[in-house]
C-alpha cells in the first residue's frame, strides 16, 4: 500500500473515531442533564442510560469495524 493510501486511510479512521467520541460525549452530557431533571425513579433512569450507552458503544464498534480497525 502506498504511503498516500495509508495516510488517507489513517486520516479517515481518525476522523470517524473523532466523530464517534464526540457523539458519545454528547450523549453522556444529554443523559446527565436528563438525569438531573428526570421525574422517573433513579433505578429506571439508570436503566435507560445503560441501554443508551450500550447502543452508543455498539455504534462505535460498528464504525471502527467498518474501517478495518481491529476491535
Amino acid at each position: 500500500m502506498s504511503s498516500s493510501a495509508t495516510a488517507d486511510r489513517d486520516h479517515h479512521w481518525a476522523s470517524d473515531w473523532h466523530y464517534a467520541l464526540r457523539h458519545a460525549f454528547a450523549l453522556a452530557d444529554a443523559h446527565a442533564l436528563a438525569a438531573q431533571h428526570a421525574s422517573r425513579p433513579p433505578i429506571t433512569q439508570r436503566a435507560a442510560c445503560a441501554v443508551q450507552f450500550d447502543r452508543s458503544r455498539d455504534q462505535i464498534h460498528r464504525l471502527l469495524h467498518l474501517n478495518g480497525t481491529p476491535s
